[in-house]
């Protein structure tokens, strides 16, 4: 149980500890914390510094932390400890830093970090959460069923067919990160991965031994 008391000393403390982290205004910072006390000082500590929340399921596994971190260009995540060593290894693959959330260490840890009282002023309209189901819908339109192939597989489904700047434009995501999944489905899939590029009107077929060859459409 949290009072609000605390719950405000501790909010503030966590916005401290993010700045030290170099969270500013308008950074992203994953949760990726069960129901847990630690959970609402993460959530309204993340506010409280002005940054915005990428909830993530603690089940996550390392590739899908990456992605989770790295889609929004998340600055650092906040794991619950018996996830630990998938929490920190996507969050290296992402660049983005890792806090551990351990009952009585992470509370140390707080109390150590130079609390920030004033609460960031943000306009009405700024972007306070980001839930990363809106890129799964996103998917579905492109009749990737998530359901029966699962989130990871279904993105490689997608960057399986399509080349970086268009999977970028429909699903909405980072071109940088949208070539990362397609070299991601290069790897993946052990059979041909025939990409067809409207910029460059050619096919390029590449196989898992690295050759590749270009034939003019």
């Amino acid at each position: 149980m949290l009072s609000y008391g605390a719950l405000d000393d501790l909010t503030a403390q966590l916005a401290g500890l993010l700045r030290e982290h170099g969270v500013e205004p308008g950074d992203r910072v994953g949760i990726m914390l069960p129901n847990v006390p630690q959970f609402a000082v993460a959530y309204y500590g993340v506010l409280r510094a002005g940054g915005i929340v990428v909830p993530m399921n603690v089940l996550l596994k390392r590739r899908e932390v990456a992605f989770y971190l790295g889609d929004p260009d998340a600055r650092v995540v906040l794991a619950w400890h018996e996830f630990a060593d998938e929490a920190m290894a996507g969050a290296q693959e992402a660049g983005a830093g890792c806090i551990i959330v351990r009952p009585g260490e992470f509370e140390q840890m707080l109390a150590g970090a130079t609390p920030v009282r004033d609460v960031a002023a943000k306009a009405g309209r700024d972007t306070a959460v980001i839930l990363a189901d809106t890129l799964l819908r996103r998917l579905k339109r492109y009749g990737i069923d998530r359901r029966r192939e699962g989130r990871h597989a279904a993105l490689l489904t997608l960057a399986a067919r399509l080349p970086a700047p268009i999977l970028a434009e429909r699903i909405g995501i980072h071109q940088s990160r949208a070539a990362a999944w397609v070299r991601m489905a290069g790897e993946t899939y052990s059979d041909y991965v025939t990409i067809r590029s409207r910029d460059e009107h050619q096919v390029v077929t590449s196989d898992p031994s690295g050759a590749s060859a270009k034939t003019p459409r």
